[in-house]
Order: C-alpha cells, then structure tokens, then sequence
C-alpha cells in the first residue's frame, strides 16, 4: 500500500498516520508525534522566522516601488487601484 492510501486509511480509522496508535480526537497524529510535530515547528520558526520576515518586507517594498500587487504581483490598474497596493481582485477575494 502507498504512503497516501496507508494514511487515508488510518485518518479514517482515527489512527495516528506516523505510528498507527490511537489519534488525538479531531487530529490526525497521537499525542507524542503531535507534540513532536509542533517542537519541529517552533525550532523551524525560532531559527527562520526573522529572515522571512525581512524577505516579505523586501519584495513588498519592490511591489509598491514596480506597482503590482503586494498579494498576487499581477499590474495594478492606475484607475481602480489607486491609493491601494492590492489589486481589485485581491481585495475583493480577502
């Protein structure tokens, strides 16, 4: 059986699709790999999240700069757009 199929299998049996014990109600892991999974998450976080940050700071400040929009790049229209830095697609889809 395929990695996918094994874990649609235990996400409805309500086992955990890392070790196949009993998940956590609502979840799909048991409590040890949750937790686990979350520790992964803050250590990734704590070491790159400044970093993104800067990043995202950056492109949006080359999107003003270029005028596209800061959620999609697409052109902004000078007419319709004007005075924001999202598209009209955008703003209306938010």
């Amino acid at each position: 059986m395929g990695n996918q199929k094994y874990k649609l299998l235990h996400k409805k049996l309500g086992l955990c699709v890392d070790c196949s014990e009993p998940a956590i109600p609502f979840e799909t892991r048991c409590a040890k790999h949750s937790w686990n999974l979350k520790q992964q998450h803050n250590r990734w976080y704590k070491n790159n999240s400044i970093e993104q940050n800067r990043i995202g700071r950056e492109q949006k400040q080359q999107y003003k700069i270029d005028n596209r929009c800061a959620s999609c790049s697409a052109p902004l229209d000078p007419d319709a757009d004007a005075g924001y830095i999202t598209c009209v697609n955008c703003r209306l889809n938010s």
